[in-house]
């Protein structure tokens, strides 16, 4: 006959080791998908630098082939690049904010800018800056002598 004493106490829950074996893979599997996420993130502003760098060479192959001076206009109060004659409005992504260095001339009011493309494949020139809420911050540039658009570095 068995006494009670003579057995195991069984109890009910996890070992250590099976603990510190989910918590491996938890890391692991948080080490993997860390970085697509904050790519994620970062890809609004991103897109977003990409989209206006492409409207801004379709206005400079606008302005040259229809040898007319082609307008874009940036409204900073109400967060879009207003539609033109080459390209639609473009809003701004929810927590996206935009800084525009341009002349001084060609700013009409407090929060709007204009960059304007000449028939000579020239334009205006400056620079747009686009953040998102956590600071980080894209830019390019609009070359006033040939009107090319180039990345300005990233930070």
């Amino acid at each position: 006959m068995k006494r009670e004493s003579d057995t195991l106490p069984t109890e009910d829950g996890f070992s250590l080791v099976e603990m510190l074996v989910v918590l491996a893979i938890l890391g692991l599997v948080a080490a993997i998908i860390g970085p697509a996420l904050q790519h994620g993130r970062q890809s609004s502003i991103i897109d977003m630098r990409a989209r206006v760098m492409h409207d801004f060479a379709l206005a400079r192959i606008y302005a040259v082939s229809g040898q007319h001076i082609v307008r874009m206009d940036i409204d900073l109060a109400g967060r879009e690049i207003v539609k033109s004659e080459c390209c639609e409005g473009l809003p701004f992504p929810q927590g996206v904010s935009m800084a525009v260095l341009t002349g001084r001339e060609l700013i009409t009011t407090d929060r709007n800018a204009a960059f304007l493309f000449y028939p000579d494949g020239s334009a205006s020139g400056g620079k747009i800056t686009i953040r998102d809420a956590a600071n980080r911050e894209l830019s390019f540039t609009l070359n006033w002598v040939d009107g090319t658009v180039s990345e300005a570095g990233d930070e």
